[in-house]
């Protein structure tokens, strides 16, 4: 999983890298969607400017500031578990 800025301050880049081995859910894009959507800031995915989608192997993320550092937060989390 690695983490890149986009062009606008609401927009977070996550690249989802396939492993060699076993398959792994973390390397599953609905899997980190999920996983997200549940645990930084539930409730407020749904509410208009604000998603996360999986796009072409990278997750997108359109949210305040706050979020995304918590998003970055349970990435880190999530890489050093790996």
């Amino acid at each position: 999983i690695s983490l890149t800025q986009g062009s606008g301050s609401d927009c977070l880049g996550v690249l989802i890298s396939e492993v060699d081995g076993p398959e792994d859910d973390l390397t599953q894009p609905d899997v980190v969607v999920e996983l997200v959507q549940e645990n930084v800031a539930p409730g407020t995915w749904d509410q208009e400017g604000r998603s996360i989608a999986c796009r072409s192997g990278h997750l997108v993320v359109r949210q305040t500031a706050e979020v995304h550092e918590e998003v970055e937060r349970m990435l880190d989390l999530l890489r050093a578990h790996k």
